[in-house]
């Protein structure tokens, strides 16, 4: 079985503005919601710990992470981050991103479908204490997918799949549309990641 364990959208802009990001200016405009945890406003950042989400502005990049990631509140995730975005429509937006990670047991992985190589040739070349991981490169929709598996040493760890959707754009408008996707790529992740569990 796989679980979700972080999600994310981060959005790069050539200039982003982090005095505009305080905490009454991201309450108004429903990019966060709920009572501040915590908050920082300097000139070059902007953090914001609120009901369920982390918001992080500095001059290149904005995060905003789901404190609980599961579909619901991922969809508040996609959802805030299209109103941040149309909240500052001159902003000259350069990508977008949405990260995901899964936890799977060792157990549940299916090495076999990613083309692992007996351990005894492994060792031959690289000694007794070898571990494996992956790093696999896609496209979907428009989005550059990466997805890292680290090494685990332990097998009572469980596999880390890490996934990155990329997609370049150049204006607000294009950040909206690659937002819209959000669903689309979760459900994608998914899918993946269930190519490679076994009980998947």
């Amino acid at each position: 079985m796989a679980s979700l364990e972080q999600a994310s959208v981060v959005i790069l802009a050539r200039n982003f503005n982090p005095t505009i990001a305080s905490k009454e200016w991201l309450l108004a405009k429903k990019v966060i919601s709920g009572p501040v945890a915590n908050f920082v406003h300097l000139p070059n950042l902007s953090l914001v710990e609120a009901q369920g989400a982390a918001f992080t502005l500095d001059e290149a990049r904005l995060v905003l992470q789901s404190r609980q990631p599961e579909a619901p509140r991922l969809s508040k995730l996609a959802a805030a981050s299209r109103r941040f975005v149309q909240a500052l429509p001159h902003t000259p937006y350069t990508a977008l991103g949405f990260n995901l990670r899964f936890a799977v047991l060792m157990a549940h992985l299916n090495v076999a479908a990613l083309g692992r190589p007996k351990p005894k040739s492994l060792a031959n070349i690289f000694g007794d204490n070898c571990h494996l991981g992956y790093k696999i490169t896609s496209l979907y929709e428009g989005f550059r997918v990466t997805v890292d598996i680290p090494p685990v040493s332990n097998g009572s760890e469980p596999a880390r799949l890490a996934f990155n959707f990329h997609a370049d754009v150049g204006s607000a408008d294009e950040a909206i549309e690659r937002i819209s996707k959000h669903a689309e790529v979760l459900a994608k992740a998914e899918n993946m990641v269930k190519g490679v569990t076994l009980d998947g």
